[in-house]
């Protein structure tokens, strides 16, 4: 068996990881935003769905979960904005009771 050769120590990927995490969730708010805003009108698409299919190349049922996710996140508050997306997910059936959210 051939040995892997490591590229970056194992501080450098906890913290990259850390990092990608707070940005998915960055992103996740801002997709939201869009999504709140009406994104799609003012760039004249008929739906958000079209919108998000033909603007990011993902399918619709992409879209709808990563504005559950940030939904989540919203709820959560900044301090939690490391969850992953599996989590925001499944936490987002909790959207109207914050408490029990955190709690979660």
């Amino acid at each position: 068996m051939s040995e892997v050769e490591v590229l970056m120590s194992e501080s450098e990927a906890r913290r990259l990881t850390e990092e990608v995490k707070t940005d998915a969730a960055a992103l996740w708010t801002k997709l939201l935003a869009l999504y709140e805003r009406k994104a799609h009108i003012a760039l004249g698409y008929s739906s958000w769905a079209d919108y998000y299919e033909t603007e990011f190349g993902k399918s619709r049922r992409t879209g709808y979960r990563l504005l559950e996710a940030a939904r989540a996140v919203e709820a959560l508050g900044p301090s939690d904005t490391r969850v992953t997306q599996n989590a925001a997910r499944e936490l987002s059936s909790l959207n109207d009771e914050p408490k029990r959210m955190r709690e979660a």
